[in-house]
């Protein structure tokens, strides 16, 4: 049984060496959870990425597939009105979580804008092709391809908010 009833205290430069380590880790951590806008707001914009080609098929195809030509324009309306109302909401939880609104050095306007241009050019590619090959096929590659982009300019975008904190 112990008798001393003191407790150890650490040297200073123990001290000061796990001061330098939980700042480093509060720094990632704040760096991490500070990133341009909530996961679900890439979540949601990777799946609309992904089913918006399909969807444009289901508009183009003839005969009707699966739905009447009609109901999947309505459903693509519908999805990118649902996206359009997503992008405000994530940069109002922005705003709320940072006290300030996003401003654009905070996002790589200019991973946005290739995305926004490469994926048109790529979806009227797709439907071009789909109308030519009348083969659903055809759209696996811009859908992929929309959701591997989103993915990237979600890292993309810690990466250069991480560097700018």
């Amino acid at each position: 049984m112990e008798t001393e009833t003191s407790t150890p205290h650490p040297t200073p430069g123990e001290a000061r060496a796990a001061l330098a380590d939980v700042a480093q880790v509060q720094t990632a951590a704040t760096s991490a959870m500070t990133a341009p806008f909530p996961w679900w707001h890439y979540a949601c914009t990777a799946f609309v990425l992904a089913v918006l080609p399909f969807t444009l098929a289901g508009a183009l195809a003839k005969p009707a597939w699966v739905l009447p030509n009609y109901a999947w324009t309505l459903i693509m309306i519908g999805m990118l009105c649902v996206y359009g109302a997503v992008v405000p909401w994530a940069a109002i939880v922005w705003r709320n979580r940072m006290g300030m609104a996003p401003r654009p050095r905070e996002v790589s306007l200019r991973g946005v804008a290739f995305l926004a241009v490469g994926m048109m050019l790529l979806l009227m590619a797709a439907g071009i092709a789909f109308l030519v090959t009348n083969s659903v096929y055809v759209m696996l590659p811009p859908s992929i391809t929309g959701a591997g982009l989103m993915i990237g300019l979600r890292l993309l975008h810690g990466h250069v908010h991480g560097k700018r904190s």
